[in-house]
């Protein structure tokens, strides 16, 4: 089995005392392994709750490290998020899912402008 079969999204998840079956918010990020330092930083929306962060995110980015399409008809149209994450696993960078919280989901977009402009996180604006 080659190292590449082997590969597996694995990162750490900040519960939060979210309720994961609602809209939220969520942030991922990316240290480095040696020195702790924040790498990369992307905060996202997901109306349904965390399926979203947990299960789609693994898929695109196994895709992409396996060499497979982002989605049928959309061969390599993955996002920079997806490609820091993807490039975390290979360097054995420490990968961390927290949900921040809850929101309406007629709140949801402006929600999430306010966080990024709070955290200006460098994989929003890629």
């Amino acid at each position: 089995m080659s190292k590449l079969t082997e590969l597996a999204f694995t990162f750490h998840l900040n519960e939060n005392g979210v309720e994961q079956d609602k809209p939220l918010l969520y942030l991922w990020e990316v240290y480095d392994a040696c020195s702790g330092e924040l790498l990369h930083s992307y905060v996202g929306k997901a109306k349904g709750g965390s399926k979203r962060p947990l299960k789609h995110y693994r898929r695109n980015v196994l895709n992409l490290l396996h060499g497979r399409p982002y989605r049928r008809g959309k061969l390599d149209q993955f996002r920079a998020s997806h490609r820091a994450l993807a490039e975390a696993i290979l360097q054995g960078h420490q990968v961390v899912l927290t949900l921040l919280r809850n929101v309406e989901l007629a709140d949801i977009n402006k929600a999430e402008r306010e966080e990024i402009m709070l955290r200006a996180p460098d994989l929003n604006r890629a």
